[in-house]
């Protein structure tokens, strides 16, 4: 291992680094603070053939291409392609804008690639085992919805629960909230635990007779009407915040009253709601573990 000072165009990207995304907004502002007081850290390379192969440091090298910088400060080392990929991952796991799929595939390519258990790459990145292999499930999750989470347009958290799914189950869910019918991703999460629970007990809900399925449905033409009504109440309140403070006292004058105990009133339902879906769900997992 030695400091040496290189010329950046003799400095080349590794293909296989784990982090693929970077910031156009935070390289700008690294590359200024370089061009103005000089890169502090130098990155880690090695070298391969006649070109010194990044292993730590690629945005700091992007951001030191966009100044009028020839040379950089490097650390030389030796490593194999396995420690290259470990060196990688260490320096970009805890970075924010390393995205979740980024560092599951990561994880995935060192178990598979290096034959390391779950509990060895957890140990070696300084994480538990089931925050890794909760990271390693979501890879299990249809190309289109893997590519949404890897975007940000979805939490981990629902990534999570949408890869507990079977990939039909992944797509109906997911259809549900892509068209509206599941208003948010508490809504989606609840979706997937009621899906996990028709896929763990098929039997139970086929083996329904006719009067049972026809009062479900009775109850889904209920609950999916009221959910409309939801729904335009939310799209009212919305309305509503819009509207000045000056203007809704000159509007409504004594409704406000009135208005004020209607939102008491649908608070108190909406805890009520809530609390009955999560003891049902509750159910719904303690009978799906049995």
């Amino acid at each position: 291992m030695k400091l040496q000072s290189i010329p950046v165009a003799q400095i080349t990207a590794n293909p296989d680094q784990p982090r693929k995304t970077f910031s156009r907004e935070a390289l700008d502002e690294l590359a200024a603070s370089i061009q103005e007081i000089g890169l502090l850290q130098p990155i880690v390379v090695r070298l391969v053939g006649d070109a010194y192969q990044i292993v730590a440091g690629e945005r700091r090298w992007r951001a030191t291409g966009q100044t009028d910088l020839t040379d950089m400060p490097c650390i030389v080392v030796e490593a194999n392609d396995d420690e290259t990929l470990v060196l990688a991952t260490a320096e970009n796991v805890n970075r924010r804008d390393m995205t979740v799929v980024e560092e599951a595939k990561a994880y995935e390519r060192i178990v598979n690639g290096q034959g390391r258990t779950v509990a060895q790459v957890a140990k070696l990145f300084g994480k538990s085992t089931d925050m890794v292999q909760t990271r390693l499930d979501i890879l299990a999750l249809d190309e289109t919805i893997l590519d949404m989470l890897d975007k940000g347009h979805i939490t981990k958290e629902s990534g999570w629960y949408l890869s507990r799914l079977s990939t039909e189950g992944q797509r109906l869910v997911w259809r549900r909230f892509t068209t509206g019918e599941l208003v948010d991703e508490a809504a989606m999460r609840h979706a997937c635990r009621a899906q996990r629970t028709l896929e763990s007990e098929p039997a139970m809900f086929v083996m329904e007779d006719e009067a049972v399925i026809e009062k479900r449905r009775e109850v889904k033409t209920i609950v999916d009407k009221q959910l409309a009504n939801v729904k335009r109440s939310h799209d009212a309140l919305d309305k509503l915040m819009d509207i000045s403070d000056e203007d809704l006292v000159i509007g409504l004058g004594q409704g406000l009253d009135d208005l004020a105990a209607a939102l008491q009133a649908l608070e108190a339902h909406a805890r009520t709601v809530r609390n009955r879906i999560d003891r049902t769900n509750a159910l719904r997992e303690q009978h799906a573990a049995q």
